[in-house]
């Protein structure tokens, strides 16, 4: 797997997190990214948009036009990919996790929450939510068979409420039994139901909890599953896949451990699905040793078939030196019962901490952004 550099698709800053969708219909793959300059004069961090081609490594940035207000968010945590109305057009959410005050100080509670509803001309209609807390977690639904849209995780905040459920027609909170703040969270089929069920990450009391959906949106508390690092991680990134081919939903999680206050030390985790409500943590048979405790930090995980053989492969951004700010994207080839280091060529350098999974008839790739370039890496 080759870098190759992106015509056409040039930004001064690098791509803070990102979400691949067909922006205008031509079935080719587009994203929608976050460049998260956040300076403290109060101004949300921008939103830009690049379009494919039927060739990989050309992308032409677009501005589509946004009924209603312009797209941005004061610190974009996430955006969710999903049909929120129904309409069959993809539509996008953009996690807002702090507003940015004149004095630097942050979190603050009180930041908005939109939909970015496709209006099937190219363009997008900014849509509230309807909750106004700072979103630390979001994971996309179907409303039609799990009852909701969107779960959105509202660590902080002034009200007891830490967790809400929201359709496109407003927020519709179901409040999870005896819920609690999460540092992040997604939205996952626990039990092979169909259904999207959650999972809050890094409780207060140190654990993982599941929370199992009936299908209208509504919850009873599942397993609890410990933390098998230590009592001061929290969970950064989530990348749910099937990953040893039983047809059931597993997860991978980087997390970091804060022991230290501004430390480092980041671990991954494999979790594999027991079919009995829980997950097994199955760190040492899919990857050993070689990814825990380790003195550089780790960013979003994607799982994505990198070589085409219908498995779940690994994709990740780690610090290489943290003082230099230079990083690395890994690869971890799938072999159905661990994940293998890989032969690829990889990209270093001032890496931005998100990958976006791209496919078109040219196969599986990857696009990331290298000191504010966008490069593809793609199968050759």
């Amino acid at each position: 797997m080759s870098p190759v550099q992106v015509n056409g698709a040039n930004f001064s800053t690098d791509a803070y997190v990102a979400a691949s969708l067909d922006l205008n219909g031509d079935g080719y793959p587009d994203a929608v990214l976050s460049t998260n300059t956040i300076s403290n004069a109060n101004l949300p961090s921008g939103i830009s948009f690049i379009t494919g081609t039927a060739n990989p490594a050309v992308y032409n940035t677009v501005t589509p036009a946004i009924t209603g207000g312009s797209a941005g968010a004061w610190f974009a945590r996430d955006i969710v990919v999903n049909d929120f109305n129904g309409d069959g057009r993809p539509d996008f959410y953009i996690a807002d996790a702090s507003e940015y005050t004149a004095t630097g100080m942050m979190p603050w509670d009180g930041t908005e929450q939109y939909y970015y509803i496709n209006n099937g001309t190219g363009g997008f209609v900014k849509t509230d939510t309807g909750v106004s807390a700072l979103v630390h977690g979001a994971g996309g639904a179907n409303s039609a068979v799990d009852g909701f849209d969107l779960a959105l995780n509202t660590p902080w905040g002034s009200s007891t409420n830490y967790f809400h459920t929201v359709a496109a027609t407003g927020e519709t909170d179901n409040p999870l039994p005896a819920a609690t703040s999460f540092f992040y969270s997604t939205t996952i089929d626990v039990n092979h139901d169909g259904k999207k069920d959650i999972i809050g990450f890094s409780a207060p009391d140190f654990t993982h909890k599941i929370y199992i959906n009936d299908g209208t949106g509504h919850f009873t508390a599942g397993a609890v599953i410990p933390n098998f690092v230590n009592s001061n991680v929290v969970v950064e990134s989530v990348a749910v896949a099937d990953l040893n081919g039983d047809g059931w939903d597993d997860f991978v999680t980087v997390q970091i451990d804060r022991t230290v206050i501004n430390s480092n030390y980041s671990s991954m985790r494999v979790y594999i699905n027991d079919q009995s409500g829980s997950f097994t943590d199955a760190t040492s048979t899919w990857i050993g040793t070689s990814f825990q405790n380790n003195a550089y930090k780790f960013f979003q995980v994607r799982a994505v078939d990198v070589n085409n053989d219908g498995k779940a492969d690994l994709v990740f951004v780690h610090d290489v030196d943290p003082v230099a700010h230079t990083r690395k994207v890994e690869v971890l080839t799938n072999t159905g019962t661990a994940f293998a280091t890989n032969n690829f060529t990889n990209l270093t350098g001032y890496i931005g901490e998100t990958l976006i999974p791209m496919h078109n008839s040219a196969g599986n790739y990857l696009l990331v952004s290298q000191s504010g370039v966008m490069k593809t890496m793609v199968i050759k």
